[in-house]
């Protein structure tokens, strides 16, 4: 599982591109030392402040086209329309922001006088759609972008935000599984911040463990965070789960992102 914010001193993610949806699935890339960004400012202001991608090989700096997407060790992106995107999760879901899809309706008459002329209709299309900002879901069978229709979102308000996080200088330096209603699993590092949004369908939320035969249930409340609090200090005979309360949570994950920021600025 993918987290939509985290803080961690390292990431679970390996650096590399991804040249089929599995390999994304599975974080298991290609290429890991092959390949740079090159980054350039996108147009229009929707995309304000944010860089248009493109990936060249070290060696050659041939531009990278056939692949399903990539990740800098940090973050994990899809190609959408020749472009690159990061990818969150929210309600157990990979979700990114992209350009607007351009269909053949869009720019296709069927009275062009020649190809050229179909071209540069189609050129154009796809630079007014590049201007444009839409939220879009990944299929979790296909790998396809599907766009989020208006509404759609709505139910994040109606979301419970789950916090899991571990902290102290004490912990063992292990990296635990963890998995949230049997969803992909994700890694739990020491000083590390995951944030998640869990769906009212859910009827709350189940944090596991796994390998260590630990489960906690986490009740459905959206009047506030629930925090989730992963430990095994070295004296510790086994990891543990606690759900704390909120002014302890809220501390704790405000304290290690302060922490978190001063190595950055260092």
């Amino acid at each position: 599982m993918i987290h939509f914010a985290s803080f961690g001193q390292e990431s679970n993610l390996i650096k590399g591109l991804y040249l089929s949806f599995p390999e994304f699935l599975e974080n298991s890339p290609r290429g890991t030392d092959q390949f740079y960004e090159e980054e350039t400012n996108r147009a229009g202001t929707a995309w304000e402040g944010t860089q248009s991608i493109t990936l060249r090989l070290n060696k050659t700096d041939r531009k990278i086209s056939n692949v399903w997407g990539y990740s800098d060790g940090a973050h994990q992106f899809i190609q959408h329309q020749d472009d690159y995107f990061i990818i969150e999760i929210r309600n157990d879901s990979f979700l990114f922001d992209g350009y607007e899809l351009v269909k053949k309706d869009d720019w296709y008459t069927g009275e062009y006088q020649n190809p050229s002329d179909a071209k540069r209709a189609k050129k154009n299309a796809l630079e007014q759609a590049k201007l444009k900002k839409h939220h879009f879901y990944i299929d979790k069978e296909t790998g396809d972008a599907i766009r989020i229709i208006k509404g759609q979102n709505e139910m994040k308000s109606n979301a419970m935000e789950l916090v899991i996080y571990r902290l102290g200088k004490k912990q063992m330096d292990t990296t635990f599984v963890i998995t949230i209603n049997d969803a992909n699993a994700t890694s739990c590092s020491p000083n590390s911040v995951y944030s998640y949004l869990i769906s009212p369908e859910s009827n709350g939320a189940t944090v596991c463990l796994q390998d260590q035969d630990i489960c906690l249930d986490i009740p459905f409340n959206t009047n506030e965070p629930q925090y989730v609090e992963v430990s095994r200090l070295i004296s510790d005979s086994h990891a543990t789960l606690k759900h704390v309360k909120k002014e302890k949570g809220e501390w704790d994950a405000q304290e290690i992102q302060s922490e978190m920021k001063k190595k950055t600025e260092k």
